[in-house]
């Protein structure tokens, strides 16, 4: 759930790698951040929320469940609601996964990779280009996107194991282990388009838990982490078996202080948890059509109408800086073939009042 304690950005990067395996590091999750923008996924978002009909009005009542009066008062929930990004594990809502390969095979992901990997052409890769490469294909096979030939017609060079052996050895920094490596590599040449990959790796949220509790001294073997999934939020509650514990000051009988018995089942923590939101990922947040786009102002400053972007004709901004800032991320939203954005639009399937109340459900599994 966004603004959550347990997952800023700057958390991942302290427990990072959090595994071997492919996407497990805060550094691709940072790559795979400028990936979402770059592929027009986070401005898409208020976009399909704006056709499914979520209003400002209905946005706040679904906050008000677990935002302070201050909080909201502060804008808190202008933001969206829910999430999507080119990592299933990041994306936060009813069917997520499922709209952002929808908006990724109407040709978003195609455009890309003609962009960056043209397929007519011979592309010499560095190390930081093929860890690039390797996220991307990657992030496509776990949401079961058709692969483009952009993409797939470097697959064969970019696998040579002589290849990235000499990458490897040039930028170790930019190296993926080999357990990583050996992952993507299997699930490449299995892959069949439509049904997601899935390397079999724990997900970031519980690990990432785990970690934090361990180095927090809060679980000692043989504790229990019990997981309870509830729509699209997780209750992660830890409970420990029978133990002594110190919850007295020292005396005569006992110097190092006096202990005291833990009963079984005793539980010693409880959250709830969802995808990271934008706070915590250290990115700006993803503002409401009726709002503007990089800052959240709902007029000017000095008060008349906010400015239609003359593109879309849909994107509204508070001035020509704030039109400027946020042009790399609307770009792709705004150039985007009108004809084939309606069609997308028209077959998004999406059902908020289920995401409020699995958060409803999971706020009150969280609370005993």
């Amino acid at each position: 759930m966004a603004g959550h304690p347990l997952h800023p950005f700057d958390r991942m990067r302290e427990l990072s790698p959090w595994g071997d395996g492919i996407l497990q590091t805060a550094y691709d999750i940072s790559l795979i951040l400028a990936l979402d923008d770059k592929l027009g996924l986070r401005e898409l978002l208020p976009k399909v929320n704006y056709k499914a009909g979520i209003t400002a009005t209905e946005l706040k009542k679904a906050y008000a469940h677990y935002l302070t009066e201050a909080q909201m008062a502060d804008g808190y929930g202008d933001s969206v609601f829910n999430r999507i990004s080119f990592f299933p594990e990041l994306c936060h809502g009813s069917k997520t996964v499922q709209i952002v390969r929808m908006f990724l095979d109407s040709g978003a992901l195609r455009r890309f990779a003609q962009q960056t990997y043209p397929s007519n052409a011979i592309l010499r890769f560095q190390p930081f280009g093929l860890r690039m490469f390797f996220v991307v294909l990657a992030c496509s096979m776990s949401l079961g996107c058709t692969l483009p030939e952009g993409i797939t017609k470097h697959c064969a060079h970019n696998f040579d194991d002589a290849f990235v052996a000499e990458m490897n050895k040039q930028d170790p920094k930019y190296a993926l282990t080999t357990l990583a490596f050996t992952q993507l590599k299997e699930a490449y040449f299995a892959y069949t388009p439509g049904i997601p990959a899935n390397c079999g790796n724990e997900t970031m949220l519980e690990t990432l838990y785990k970690k934090t509790m361990l180095r927090a001294n809060i679980t000692v073997p043989p504790a229990v982490l019990t997981v309870t999934t509830f729509g699209t939020c997780k209750v992660f509650k830890t409970t420990l078996p029978p133990m002594t514990v110190t919850s007295g000051p020292p005396n005569d009988e006992y110097p190092e202080g006096q202990p005291c018995l833990l009963p079984y089942g005793a539980n010693v923590g409880t959250d709830i948890l969802g995808p990271p939101g934008d706070d915590d990922l250290g990115i700006q947040p993803v503002w409401l059509m009726h709002l503007c786009a990089a800052c959240g102002q709902e007029k000017k400053r000095d008060g008349t109408p906010l400015d239609v972007c003359k593109g879309c004709g849909k994107r509204k901004f508070c001035s020509e800086l704030c039109e400027k800032r946020h042009w790399n991320i609307h770009k792709v939203v705004c150039e985007y073939p009108k004809e084939e954005m309606k069609k997308f639009l028209d077959s998004v399937p999406i059902n908020f009042k289920g995401d409020v109340h699995s958060h409803k459900l999971a706020m009150k599994m969280a609370r005993g």
